[in-house]
Parts: C-alpha cells; structure tokens; sequence
C-alpha cells in the first residue's frame, strides 16, 4: 500500500486525461451540433440528474472504497464481498425507486425549469441512474485495493461510446427539433453507462473468482449489518456534501434564465447565454477536475491503510505528494484560462458559436478560472478528511460555499448579467476551499507543507504563459497559432516539471523511491 498511491494516482490520472479529452471531443461538436439554445436545454437536464446520481451513489464510492482498505489494512479480507452487497442491494432499490419516479414527474420538473421542452430529454437519461449506481459501488471495491485501472478503464468506455452515438444519435435527430437531438445525446450517455456496468460486472466476477482471499471465512469476520451501518455512517455525509455543487447547479438552471428573462431579456437569448456560462464555460472548468478527482480517490484509501497502521511519515509522505501533484495540474490550467480565454474559446468553439458568444465565454471562462484552484484544494482537504474519519465537515464546507452562492446569484444577476451567476459559482467554490485549509491545517497527522509546494508550480506556470504569450505573438495569432503556441507551452512545462525536488516526492519515481526508505 506504501507505494499505491502513486502508481494509482498517475494510471487513473492518464487514463482520466484521455477520458476528459474524449469527453471535450464530445462537448466540443455537441456544441457546433446544438448550438447555445441546444446546449441550453442539455444543461437543464443534466444538473437535475447529476443531483439524482449524487443520491443514488455519490458518495457510495468513498464508502466503499475506504472501507476496503481499512479491513484489508487490518488483515480481515473475508469481509470484501460482504461490503459489495451491503452497498450495492439496497442503493439498486433506491435508484430504480427514483428512477421511475422522474420518469413519472418529468414534465412537471421540466414546466417548473421553465423549459418545458425538457420534458423528452428526461425520458432518455433517467434509466442510466440505475447502472450508475452500482458502477460506483463497483469501482469503491476496485479502489478499496488501490486498483485504479477497472476505474479508469470504465471512465474510457463511457467516453467512448457517449463520444460515438452520442453525436450520432443527436446528429440524426436534429431535423426533427433540438430538444430531440438533445434527447439523442442523453440516450447515448445511458447507453454508456450500459456498457460500463457489463465491463465492471465481468471484471468484478474474474476478479472475485481469482482472489481466495475473497472466500476465506475469519472467525471474527465483521456481521453484514455492522458493515451496512458503517458504510451509511460514512457515505451518508460524503452524499451530502458531494449533492451541494448539483443542487446550486439545479439552482442555476430553475433559476439564471427566469432572472435574466425577468430583467427584459427575451428567452431564447435567456437560454442561449445560460447554455454558454454551463456549457462551453462548464466544460473547460470542469477538464481538470477529472485529473483532480482521480488524485484524491488514490489519496483516500493509501492514507486510510496508512492511517489504520499508524505510519506517521508515510501520511505526511503521501499526503504532501498529493497537494504537489494538485497545484502542478491546477496552477498552469487556471492561469491558461485566465490570460488567455478568447483564444481557447474560439480554438474550441469557433464553429459552433457567434463573435458575440465567443467574446460572452472567454469573459465567463476569465471570471471562473481561479474556480480551478480552489476545486483542488477541495478535493485534496476532502480525501484527508475522509482518510481521518472526519467526512461532515467538507459536506458542511460546501454547504457554506453552497449559501454564498445562492445569496450572491440573487444579488448579483441583476448587476452583472450572467457575469454575476459566474462570480458567485468562483465565491461558492472559494469559501469551501478556504474552510477545508483550515480543518486539514488543524489535524494532528496533518501534512508537513514546503514553500516550494506553491512557489516552484507558481514560477513554472508563468515561465509556460511566457512561452505562450511569446509564441503565440510570433506566429500572429488565430487558430493554428494558438494551437502551435499552447502545444510549446505544455512540453515547456512538462519538461521543467520533473526539477522539482520537494519533500515527499513531487512525481511518481522520488515518490516511490522515497516510500521505499520510509517502509525500510
């Protein structure tokens, strides 16, 4: 386990990169497809289902998966297969139960939306609830033992096959309405989930069959019902935390274009420019989060085993190592789309959006770039948190980020325009990153944190905006030249990454090296 974390954080976050660039394919032309008003209308949906996923299992996969490790840490593996069933009978029922249930109330959800049209888009999303609950059980057992790569292998199949009859299933559709071609792209996001569940069922059955370990019988094994308690004392609170960002995302969507329409706005223009703060904008913010996610699900179970044994300098070790890895993927993305958003914007976007929607993005994508950092200052706090047992407070953290957001969008919107919904979604994210700092600060078998940690990523990240800037001038701007330009400012950056020499390892093989004394 001493040297999980690492091998684990880089093979889920290659394989998360790949699938975060299949996932941008996909945006990327789903935008040219539907346009603003289109992607207006797929983003109503989404955050009600994202919100409905959080119920049916967000935190299910935290749960899981740090209660693995802490009884393979302890030696007690019988109890594996147990806590597979403990988690994944009950969160089955409940998610066909609300499953049929937004089937059943979807036209009124989407009249309360205020997008009426909404309504067929449901229809299509809905059943994937129900496998993506399970998925997410799955993947806690598979992390539990710091195997990544049934994770992230999944990911790539849900991307793939979203990319491929996503597209082609609301390029079809798109002659008879746009809300049938979002309907298209919502089917082949279910039909994804599908093959992802098949995937992780036959590798969870090889698995199981291969292990003995999973059929020993302990004498003390742990009963089934003490397993459930366990798993809901942690997952419950991990949920609600995880259901804080949908729910203002919810918010946005019932309640940014009935501002905007209220304020003499016409509501296609409404929808349009709330498709664009979530979509275009949303998609960019959220490509990093992917490879910050996949950081603190390694980080949650390698410092639970450490923490179950007592290993004092393996925790600091492997926790420093992990806000290294964080600020090194969220300093040089947060300062590319805060210097440089109109030339991303119009790379990615330029086919499927106006002058005037382009110049709207890269406003909103300049405002919300800063979000990046603070997302992952989340989600490293949150894993420490987790691993020591602590799993309200970040859920109380967001709560908090989650009140200044609704407060600031009312007083915001009416000023600003959608610039306001995007200042108070950077204010929400902001709160709770600055409230994680200080729980993680005030833990006993908290990380010991290094100058360089920040002031080498920072210095790093400037030199790679200088070689952009400067490249980018050189070939006289457009298209080809932000293309060129961004391509030498990334192998700049990865080149001069691997100096750095900080306590703890700053990438995997000082990581590993470093393990292996500190097991010695």
């Amino acid at each position: 386990m001493s040297k999980s974390f690492g091998r684990g954080a880089v093979a889920l976050a290659v394989i998360s990169i790949i699938s975060k660039l299949l996932g941008a394919l996909y945006r990327v032309p789903l935008t040219n497809i539907l346009g603003a008003e289109g992607m207006g209308l797929y983003q109503t949906v989404f955050p009600v289902f994202t919100v409905l996923l959080m119920i049916c299992g967000g935190g299910m996969t935290g749960a899981v998966s740090r209660t693995v490790a802490k009884y393979y840490a302890r030696g007690k593996n019988a109890e594996v297969k147990d806590i597979f069933f403990a988690a994944s009978v009950p969160l089955f029922v409940f998610s066909v139960v609300a499953a049929t249930a937004v089937m059943l109330l979807r036209r009124i959800i989407s009249e309360l939306q205020g997008v009426p049209s909404a309504s067929i888009a449901y229809l299509a999303l809905t059943p994937s609830l129900i496998f993506c609950s399970i998925i997410s059980v799955f993947r806690g057992v598979f992390q539990g033992r710091s195997m990544m790569m049934p994770s992230g292998i999944s990911q790539l199949i849900e991307q793939t096959v979203k990319l491929s009859l996503g597209l082609l299933l609301g390029k079809l559709m798109l002659p008879r309405g746009v809300e049938y071609a979002v309907m298209g792209a919502l089917l082949g996001v279910t039909v994804s989930e599908v093959v992802a569940f098949i995937y992780l069922l036959v590798r969870y059955i090889v698995y199981n069959k291969s292990r003995g370990d999973y059929h020993s019988e302990g004498e003390d094994k742990t009963p089934r019902r003490e397993l459930i308690k366990e798993i809901m004392r942690f997952s419950l609170p991990v949920t609600l935390g995880m259901l804080i960002i949908p729910m203002t995302q919810v918010f946005d969507s019932s309640v940014v274009v009935n501002m905007l329409v209220r304020g003499g706005m016409e509501r296609g223009r409404a929808t349009a420019l709330f498709g664009v703060f979530v979509g275009p904008v949303g998609t960019l913010i959220n490509m990093p989060v992917v490879l910050l996610s996949a950081l603190s699900a390694a980080l949650l179970p390698s410092l639970t085993a450490h923490i179950e044994r007592g290993e004092r300098e393996l925790i600091k070790s492997v926790g420093e190592t992990a806000l290294t890895y964080t600020l090194i993927i969220a300093l040089p993305v947060a300062a590319a789309f805060m210097f440089f958003p109109k030339q991303i914007c119009a790379l990615l976007y330029g086919a499927g959006l106006s002058a005037e929607e382009i110049d709207i993005s890269s406003r909103l994508l300049s405002i919300e770039a800063v979000s990046v950092i603070y997302v992952g200052v989340i989600s490293y706090t949150t894993a420490v948190m987790q691993s020591h047992g602590r799993a309200t407070k970040p859920a109380v953290n967001l709560l908090i980020g989650g009140a200044v957001k609704i407060a600031l969008t009312f007083l915001l919107i009416p000023r600003l325009g959608i610039y306001g919904a995007a200042v108070a979604s950077v204010s929400c994210y902001a709160v709770a990153a600055l409230l994680g700092a200080v729980n993680v600060y005030r833990l006993k078998d908290s990380v010991s944190i290094s100058p360089g940690i920040t002031v080498r990523p920072l210095v790093f990240t400037a030199f790679a905006c200088a070689v952009f800037y400067a490249v980018s001038g050189l070939l006289g701007g457009g298209r080809l030249s932000t293309l060129i330009a961004g391509a030498a400012s990334v192998i700049v950056y990865l080149l001069i990454v691997p100096s750095m020499k900080i306590k703890g390892g700053a990438f995997l093989p000082s990581l590993l090296g470093k393990q292996k004394r500190l097991k010695k």
